[in-house]
């Protein structure tokens, strides 16, 4: 039986290993800044304990403000009914749903902006 040619799946691509800040990296990043000699899984379960209030917080339909860094809140999306791009006569109903909002701080968004001027990004 013939195999199939390799076809490339839709969805997202895959993002570059040195674009991407995984929990372990954020757990090593702590580390080397405060400069405490702590084992690297007890750092790491810092992170995941930290992330697991934030996810807590937002469940909880919380808002969470980070000084100089933006806000994580929820919102309500109305129910509505969308359409088949191919074809425009299928229609669906869309349920209502939550989902987080991020709203970056002013001093976080000139910090992307500066360093986009120095060349820093990809």
């Amino acid at each position: 039986m013939p195999t199939k040619p390799n076809r490339k799946q839709p969805g997202r691509r895959p993002r570059a290993r040195e674009l991407t800040m995984t929990r372990r990296d954020l757990a090593q990043e702590l580390q080397n800044r405060v400069g405490r000699s702590r084992a690297a899984g007890e750092m790491l379960e810092y992170v995941q304990t930290m992330i697991d209030c934030l996810a807590d917080a937002l469940a909880e339909g919380r808002h969470i403000e980070f000084r100089d860094f933006g806000v994580f809140s929820t919102v309500e999306r109305k129910a509505r009914i969308g359409r088949n791009p191919r074809r425009p006569g299928d229609l669906f109903a869309i349920p209502a749903r939550r989902v987080i909002k991020f709203k970056p701080a002013r001093k976080l968004l000139a910090r992307i902006e500066d360093g986009q001027a120095k060349g820093k990004t990809r």
